[in-house]
C-alpha cells in the first residue's frame, strides 16, 4: 500500500511502468509454475507472488494508470469482467473445491478441473450480480461530512496495528513450520518429513565418496572388486537398495559413490574430457576419468529416474566412455519406480489412507523403459537389469504396486525419491530372486541370459544355476531338500551333458524309485499334479493351469517329470496364468531353494540312510513361504538339527 501511494505521484515514466508490469506478471507466472507441494506454502515462499502482485499494483498506481503493455492486457473485456467478479470468485472457489474433493476423492482429472472451473465462475457471477452489485447502486442520503484529520490518523494507526498482528501470526506459523494442531490426524509432521529426507542419504553419505578414493574416509582399497554407484538424484536409492539386499557383499567390496550428477551444471564432453561449470562436480569428474580409477572398476550400478530419457544422455555417454577404456567393467541398471503428481505422504496426512496414492489420476510416470527415446541406442551398455516393477507390483497397473512398506512407511516423501525404508525393503525382495547377484555379475564367466529387457513387469531375475535347478527338482518331486551326494552326482551329470534336467526329473520320478513310489502310488494323476504344486509353490493349481496340463496327463503327452520341470523353470513356462501368481510363485520357489541349499550343505557329512534325516529335510522346506523371514527360520531349524545352537 505504501509503495503504491508513493508511486501515485512519482512513477511518471510509461516505459518504467510497463517494465514493472511485465516483471510482476513474469514473477506470478514463474510462481504458478515453480511452487508446488514440495514447498511450504503459505510461508516464506508466499513473498514471491506477493512481490509480483506489488509490482503490478505499483505500475498502475500512477494517476495516468498502467503503461502501454499493462493497458493492452488489463483493459481486455474478459479480464475487466473477471476483475469485477473477482471478490465473488474469491468467496466461492474454495468451498466448491473442498466440498467436491471431500465427496469424490483426493485428485481431480482434467475434465473435473474444467467442469469445476465453469461451476466456480457461474457461482461467482450469480453472487456478483445477485448480491454484490446491489450494494453498488445504493445511494446514501446523508450529507457528506468534512474530513476529520484525527480520523485519518486513526485509520493509519489501525492499519499498521492490523498489519503487525498479521505479521506476528504469520511469523509464528513460519517458525513452527505450520500449525500442526490444525491437523489432529496428521501422521507425518514437517519435521518428520525433513528427517526422512535426511535419513535417505545418511548411510550413503557416510560411505566412501569418489574424492576419498582409494584409501581415505570409508574407502577400503582392498583386493576385492570395486563397485561404483552412479546416477542422478536417485543414486542414493540404488545404494540403499543394494546395501539392504546384499549387506555381506557391500561390506567386503570396495564401494564408491560418485555423488550424483545433479549439480553438474553445463555438463559437456570436450576434446579434453568431461567438463562442468560446477567446481565440486568437476573435481569428481576428474577423479572418475583417471586411468587408475577406471581400470580398477569392476562394476557400475546405475540408478536414475527416467533412465533412458534425453535429459539423462550425458550419464549414459559417460558410462559408454568408461566402458571404452575398460572393456571388462560390467554395468547393472536398477530401473526406476513410479512417480506421483501429489506426494503420497500428503495424501496419507490428508486422508489417513495410502490407497489413493497410486490411483491412475495421481500417477505422473509409470516406467516403460523400452518406449523411452534413448533405450535402443544405449541398452547395449548394460550387463544386467533389475526391474523393480517385477517384485513390487502384481501386474502392469500402478494400483497393483506397493506404495509403502509393511510398516506403513510411504514409498516416497516427495513424488519419486524412495524413502530409506522402502528402498531397503525393495533390495531385500530383490535378493529373494537373485541371492547371488554380486557373485554372478563379478564372476569371470558371467554372461547375461538375454539382452537387456525392462518393459512391463516381466521378470528380469537371473536364471537359477544348475545346482539350484536340481535342488528344485528334489523339492518338487520329493517335497524335501536334496542329499548332498545326490546333488553333486546330478550336477556332474548335467554339466558334462550326460543328462538334461528333464532326464534327471524322469529318473527321480521313475517307478523303480522307492521314495517316489511311496509318495505317489496311491494318488491319481490329478492328485499327483496337485502335490507337485504344493511341494514347490505352496498352492493348488488354478483352473486355467489345470486345464493346460490335465489333458496332457490324461492322453500321455505330458508326464509328471515334465510337469515338475515346467514348474521349476517358472520364468518361461506355460503353466502360469496371472502375473500376480508368477510374482508370488517366484519368491516361494527362490526361498525354498535357498533354504534347501543351506540344509543340504550343512548336513552333507551326515548319513542319509536314516529316515529321520529325510523327514528333517522335508521340515526344512515345508513351511518356507514368499516371506524372507521363513528362510531364516528354516536355517535356524537346520542349525539346531546339526547342533550349532
Amino acid at each position: 500500500m505504501i509503495p503504491a501511494i508513493y508511486f501515485q505521484h512519482h512513477l511518471k515514466s510509461e516505459a518504467l511502468r510497463s517494465t514493472l508490469f511485465t516483471l510482476g506478471v513474469t514473477i506470478l507466472l514463474v510462481s504458478a509454475w515453480a511452487l508446488n507441494d514440495e514447498h511450504l506454502y503459505p510461508g516464506a515462499y508466499s513473498i514471491i507472488p506477493t512481490l509480483g502482485t506489488l509490482l503490478i499494483i505499483a505500475a498502475g498506481s500512477h494517476q495516468n494508470g498502467q503503461g502501454r503493455w499493462g493497458k493492452a492486457l488489463l483493459e481486455q473485456q474478459l479480464l475487466v469482467w473477471i476483475g469485477k467478479i473477482s471478490y465473488s470468485l474469491y468467496l466461492v472457489h474454495w468451498p466448491i473445491i473442498v466440498l467436491y474433493r471431500h465427496a469424490t476423492g483426493y485428485e481431480f482429472t482434467a475434465l473435473e478441473l474444467t467442469l469445476l472451473t465453469c461451476v466456480i465462475f457461474m457461482a461467482a457471477a450469480m453472487l456478483h450480480y445477485g448480491v454484490e452489485k446491489r450494494f453498488y447502486n445504493h445511494r446514501f442520503s446523508a450529507k457528506v461530512k468534512p474530513a476529520n484529520p484525527s480520523s485519518r490518523h486513526k485509520l493509519t494507526w489501525a492499519t499498521l496495528a492490523y498489519g503487525l498482528l498479521i505479521a506476528l501470526i504469520s511469523s509464528h506459523a513460519w517458525v513452527n513450520s505450520g500449525w500442526s494442531w490444525r491437523f489432529p490426524n496428521m501422521i507425518y509432521s514437517r519435521e518428520a518429513i525433513n528427517a526422512a529426507f535426511e535419513s535417505r542419504v545418511s548411510h550413503y553419505l557416510a560411505d566412501c565418496q569418489i574424492l576419498q578414493w582409494p584409501s581415505q574416509g570409508k574407502c577400503k582399497n582392498s583386493a576385492n572388486a570395486t563397485v561404483l554407484f552412479f546416477g542422478n538424484s536417485h543414486e542414493p536409492d540404488g545404494y540403499n537398495f543394494m546395501r539392504a539386499g546384499y549387506p555381506t557383499e557391500m561390506d567386503t567390496l570396495n564401494t564408491v559413490n560418485f555423488g550424483t550428477v545433479n549439480e553438474c551444471s553445463h555438463l559437456s564432453r570436450t576434446a579434453s574430457g568431461w567438463q562442468s561449470s560446477n567446481s565440486s562436480c568437476q573435481a569428481r569428474l576428474d577423479q572418475l576419468f583417471q586411468d587408475d580409477f577406471i581400470h580398477n572398476l569392476d562394476l557400475i550400478v546405475l540408478s536414475e529416474h527416467h533412465t533412458f530419457k534425453s535429459w539423462n544422455e550425458n550419464s549414459l555417454k559417460m558410462i559408454g566412455d568408461i566402458k571404452a577404456q575398460n572393456k571388462t567393467v560390467r554395468v547393472l541398471v536398477i530401473s526406476d519406480y513410479l512417480e506421483t503428481h501429489t506426494p503420497c505422504v500428503n495424501i496419507l496426512n490428508d486422508t489417513g489412507d495410502m490407497a489413493p496414492c497410486f490411483a491412475d489420476s495421481n500417477i505422473a510416470y509409470n516406467p516403460d523403459v523400452a518406449s523411452q527415446e534413448l533405450y535402443p541406442s544405449y541398452k547395449h551398455l548394460f550387463t544386467f537389469a533389475i526391474n523393480r516393477m517385477h517384485f513390487l507390483c502384481t501386474n502392469s497397473e500402478a494400483s497393483s504396486c506397493l506404495s509403502s512398506t509393511q510398516n506403513g512407511i510411504p514409498f516416497s516423501f516427495d513424488k519419486h525419491h524412495n524413502s530409506l525404508e522402502f528402498a531397503q525393503m525393495s533390495g531385500r525382495r530383490c535378493a529373494q530372486f537373485n541371492p547371488t547377484l554380486f557373485e554372478d555379475l563379478l564372476s569371470a564367466d558371467f554372461s547375461p541370459q538375454a539382452p537387456l529387457d525392462l518393459p512391463g513387469v516381466q521378470p528380469s531375475g537371473l536364471q537359477p544355476d544348475n545346482k539350484a535347478k536340481i535342488q528344485g527338482l528334489y523339492i518338487t518331486l520329493y517335497g524335501r531338500a536334496a542329499d548332498w551326494a545326490g546333488l553333486e552326482y546330478w550336477l556332474q551329470q548335467l554339466q558334462e551333458g550326460k543328462q538334461t534336467l528333464r532326464d534327471i526329473s524322469s529318473v527321480l520320478s521313475a517307478p523303480d524309485q522307492p521314495e517316489f513310489t511311496g509318495l505317489y502310488s496311491n494318488l491319481d494323476s490329478q492328485q499327483s499334479a496337485h502335490q507337485l504344486y504344493q511341494n514347490i509353490l505352496n498352492r493348488a493349481p488354478d483352473a486355467l493351469e489345470q486345464n493346460v496340463w490335465q489333458t496332457g496327463l490324461n492322453n500321455g503327452s505330458l508326464s509328471l517329470a515334465e510337469l515338475a520341470t515346467g514348474l521349476l523353470t517358472a520364468k518361461n513356462r506355460d503353466f502360469i496364468a496371472e502375473p500376480s501368481t508368477l510374482n508370488s510363485d517366484s519368491m516361494v520357489l527362490n526361498n525354498k531353494i535357498q533354504a534347501a541349499m543351506y540344509f543340504s550343505e550343512q548336513t552333507k557329512s551326515m548319513s542319509w540312510g536314516r529316515d529321520q534325516l529325510k523327514v528333517a529335510a522335508r521340515m526344512a522346506v515345508q513351511d518356507v513361504t514368499a516371506e524372507m523371514d521363513t528362510v531364516q527360520q528354516s536355517k535356524d531349524f537346520t542349525d539346531r538339527l546339526i547342533g550349532k545352537r
